[in-house]
């Protein structure tokens, strides 16, 4: 059930595979109860589908759970523990909860480099982390550091085919654009483009993010045209994928409405 699961969210199906998700909970809770550490993979998938749908505090809800879980089987300085900690970290920034969400990262780096040292991919995780929270409080060159550090790390690691390299290509990409470095900005939106579609094909809600970072960026550069061509390709797969109701479908008829404005 849970394979299954991961195989209908690559594909952007978030309802079908939860449903998996909470066939598979049911049978696992049966066989070793609520608060066995076999069930934690289980609850953190089911966490990543609700922020996938924009069901923040559900997700956050269940990623405590596998916390609570975790820091009793293993011990508060396990690096599944810290898995749980970024994830937590990741949706208070989403919430615009920054001082939480900047105090998870630091707590799962903290364990990271100590379990693996500062060149790992998992502290690649949180320097990204604390990447974007730096930039959403204003430290942009702090931001910067941060996000060249995880790619760096990731291109090493991971080699250029990779979604976590995609993700450091984007971070990259919108740091610059806040910079107003706009054609460095674009070329690494587009190197994140590349990759995803490689990685995803063109209709999965990974790839309309990207669409849409190079529709605002556009925007910015005074390219109204063409941000409405990506704007709406982007809104066609998501419409299509979550819904007409989805938190990033909203995102993207703002951002349709900004370019009409500039």
């Amino acid at each position: 059930y849970l394979t299954v699961a991961q195989t209908l969210c690559e594909k952007g199906e978030y309802d079908k595979g939860l449903a998996e998700c909470r066939t598979a909970l049911k049978i696992q809770e049966s066989l070793f109860g609520s608060d066995d550490e076999n069930i934690a993979q289980c609850r953190t998938l089911i966490g990543d589908i609700l922020r996938e749908k924009g069901e923040y505090e559900e997700a956050i809800k269940s990623y405590e759970t596998v916390l609570a879980i975790r820091e009793e089987a293993l011990g508060r300085k396990h690096p599944r523990v810290a898995d749980t900690l970024s994830d937590i970290g990741i949706i208070k920034s989403k919430q615009g909860k920054l001082d939480d969400a900047e105090s998870y990262h630091r707590r799962a780096l903290s364990i990271r480099e100590l379990k693996f040292g500062n060149d790992h991919s998992d502290c690649a995780i949180s320097y990204g982390n604390l990447g974007f929270v730096l930039q959403q409080r204003g430290d942009l060159d702090g931001a910067l550091t941060a996000f060249r550090l995880a790619l760096s790390i990731r291109t090493k690691t991971f080699g250029r085919m990779h979604y976590l390299t995609s993700m450091s290509f984007y971070e990259l990409g919108s740091l610059l654009a806040a910079k107003q470095s706009y054609d460095h900005a674009q070329t690494h939106y587009k190197e994140c483009l590349a990759i995803r579609k490689q990685l995803y094909g063109r209709n999965h809600p990974r790839t309309a993010i990207v669409m849409n970072a190079l529709g605002r960026l556009k925007t910015s550069m005074g390219d109204p045209s063409g941000a409405f061509a990506e704007h709406r390709k982007a809104l066609s797969v998501q419409e299509k994928l979550l819904g007409p109701n989805h938190p990033e479908v909203a995102n993207t008829h703002q951002f349709i409405a900004d370019a009409y404005i500039a």
